[in-house]
């Protein structure tokens, strides 16, 4: 089967919430929807980068399984 995007909601050291999705070869996109913000990068480690240091909460969906 093929893999499809994983969605996900990060918190952030300061409280702020991204939601998003990261997708089979890594690229992650994101958005802070009350603010209208997005961001997308080509890995969780490279969307963390542009953060506060500290600590940060990632709680994953569940992954889907075949019907």
């Amino acid at each position: 089967m093929d893999e499809f995007a994983r969605g996900f909601r990060l918190t952030l050291p300061d409280g702020t919430t991204l939601d998003g999705a990261q997708f089979p070869n890594g690229f992650v996109v994101s958005c802070v929807r009350e603010q209208g913000l997005a961001t997308a990068a080509i890995s969780m480690g490279n969307l963390l980068d542009g953060f506060e240091p500290g600590p940060v909460h990632i709680l994953w969906a569940p992954e889907t399984e075949e019907n």
